[in-house]
């Protein structure tokens, strides 16, 4: 990990001549001889000439940690380093920036670093922080932002300088659109919401100089057609759109015309209208589409949905054997292998998120009344009517309805089910995951893409039940589980529970081989911790089940359930 520090001194501060006197105030020499000084030390500016500007270089950490929560809380981060590598004053300090990197260099570039070569003027063994301050042409940079906190302690162990902050995001949060109410909503109503949503965040943030700085962009090859969908003209209901019906604008705050809305509640909304996640890339704010996990699984196959593996492509190879793999275009973790702990759990009480969400619409244009304005946008669009309970009985709906009342196109509300739906998930069934790996199974050091997992990406996992020969196999009760042939287990715990079907079915869920339940997760939050015993990966997922009853394949003519229907065929396991 290494970070670049972008300073702004205060400058109006003064710093006192040298030389007269020839001693510093603040010291014991200093107090004894001020007495008797007899001429009082002139000043200067302390910021003499240059640039608003300072940089500091390549600092490397003591400690730190960066922690993504998601796509809409800002990102945090925590550095620490020795007062010798950074020893400023924060109280000479008015503002400061940091870009924070995290990568790795390849065994034969660390050697050949290591015995004085240089590639490109530079040393392969080094990792290379140098890019435009902020941008996103570096693939190392973890993440951009501003320092909130900056503190230097002194003790008996020495001297340290912390600081934390937040990435860029943190300016859109404290920055409110207008102090004015009336301004606030006038800027609003002004936006041409008929242009494309990147356009439409382009123009908000040209209201506030301060924000000049962040670009938006986004890559036309990810949205169907190559165009970005507009959060309004197509959207908004009749009575939006004027007296005329051809107002293209239309209040984007999701608080309306209330006091301190932020520029970052407007962009969320309009992206929301949009079927689209912002995100920031350095100092660039990025409009993609709502990511799905079935789009994640095709990833590689499809030339607009790239892995996130090197170039994008599908790892075919196993780097650490370079034994020849079918092609993985989602990141797995190898538990033996990649995992140091992981766990699953399921919530069955109290609150559950949905398992199918409904956006609702009114269609003001309609010649019908009431309730037959009424337009639904849903995600999934499987039907799933209801939860069956293990008494037989009680059942409920399970469909989150969320109102919407301004926009009007069917499509639409479908795109902003599916974003609210994605990032929920199905939350009663998460789990964490820690490793000190830089990559998943078949990467390594030239391809560290556990450093670019983010919140929204994919993730699968397995159990390495591989007879081990040049090191110790790893012993625990999980493996030896998962290394018996699936009939034999069967057998085993037949043998214990005396139920056959019982210990068919238990198999066949803890060894993941259940149809209808999904074998990949969606990151929910990652966080990384460097420190001098390296990096930790600590990342949350979740998941959800595409479907629990269907009368047409789960049973069987007698009425009972078919559990050879639970595995597939014995080619399969």
């Amino acid at each position: 990990m290494v970070v670049n520090l972008k300073l702004a001194f205060d400058d109006t501060l003064t710093i006192a001549v040298p030389g007269l006197p020839a001693w510093e105030p603040n010291s014991v020499q200093g107090f004894v001889q001020g007495a008797a000084a007899v001429t009082k030390p002139t000043s200067q500016p302390l910021v003499l000439a240059g640039g608003p500007a300072s940089y500091v270089l390549n600092r490397v950490p003591a400690s730190a940690t960066v922690e993504m929560p998601g796509h809409r809380p800002a990102a945090r981060f925590n550095l620490t380093f020795p007062y010798k590598d950074l020893p400023i004053d924060p109280r000479t300090i008015k503002s400061c920036a940091v870009d924070i990197y995290l990568g790795a260099v390849t065994r034969d570039g660390f050697a050949a670093g290591m015995h004085g070569q240089l590639l490109g003027g530079k040393k392969p063994s080094v990792l290379d922080p140098t890019g435009f301050f902020g941008g996103s042409s570096n693939p190392n940079r973890l993440v951009t932002g501003l320092v909130d906190e900056w503190s230097v302690n002194h003790d008996e162990d020495g001297s340290t300088v912390s600081m934390g902050g937040r990435d860029m995001r943190g300016i859109l949060i404290d920055t409110p659109i207008s102090t004015d109410p009336t301004l606030s909503t006038k800027i609003l109503n002004e936006l041409d919401l008929s242009q494309s949503v990147t356009l439409v965040i382009r123009d908000l943030l040209k209201c506030q100089p301060m924000m000049a700085g962040i670009k938006v962009r986004t890559s036309l090859a990810e949205w169907p057609g190559g165009k970005p969908p507009s959060p309004g003209l197509d959207a908004l209901g009749r009575n939006r759109k004027g007296a005329k019906g051809k107002k293209a604008g239309g209040r984007a705050s999701a608080a309306g015309g209330e006091d301190k809305v932020t520029f970052w509640d407007v962009i969320v909304k309009l992206c929301f209208l949009a079927g689209a996640i912002p995100a920031f890339v350095g100092t660039e704010l990025r409009i993609r589409p709502v990511r799905s996990l079935y789009d994640q699984q095709r990833a590689g196959f499809d030339p607009f949905l790239p892995t996130p593996f090197e170039g994008g492509l599908p790892r075919t190879i196993d780097a650490e054997s370079g034994s020849t793999i079918a092609p993985i275009s989602v990141r797995k973790m190898v538990y033996g292998r990649d995992v140091g702990s992981m766990s699953f759990a399921r919530k069955f009480g109290g609150y559950q998120k949905p398992r199918q969400v409904c956006c609702v619409g009114i269609n003001t244009s309609a010649a019908d009344r009431g309730a037959a304005r009424m337009i639904k946008g849903l995600y999934p669009t499987e039907a799933i009517a209801s939860r069956a309970y293990a008494d037989g009985v009680k059942s409920m709906a399970d469909t989150l309805f969320v109102k919407v009342g301004e926009v009007s196109d069917v499509e639409r509300l479908s795109l902003m089910a599916q974003s609210i739906y994605e990032e929920m998930a199905r939350g009663e069934i998460t789990g964490s995951c820690t490793t000190t790996k830089l990559a998943s199974f078949g990467g390594d050091n030239a391809d560290p893409d556990l450093l670019k997992l983010r919140p929204g990406d994919a993730v699968q996992f397995a159990t390495d039940v591989r007879a081990l020969t040049k090191v110790s196999p790893l012993v625990s009760t999980h493996t030896d589980h998962m290394r018996a042939p699936f009939e034999k287990a069967v057998a085993d715990l037949s043998a214990q529970l005396g139920q056959p079907d019982l210990a068919r079915v238990i198999l066949a869920t803890s060894r993941g081989l259940i149809n209808e339940v999904q074998g990949f997760f969606r990151v929910s939050a990652v966080h990384y911790t460097w420190g001098s015993d390296g990096l930790k990966i600590d990342f949350d997922f979740q998941n959800f089940i595409e479907k629990t009853f269907d009368k047409d394949k789960s049973i069987s003519k007698t009425g009972g359930p078919t559990l050879d229907l639970l595995v597939p065929s014995q080619e399969g396991v």
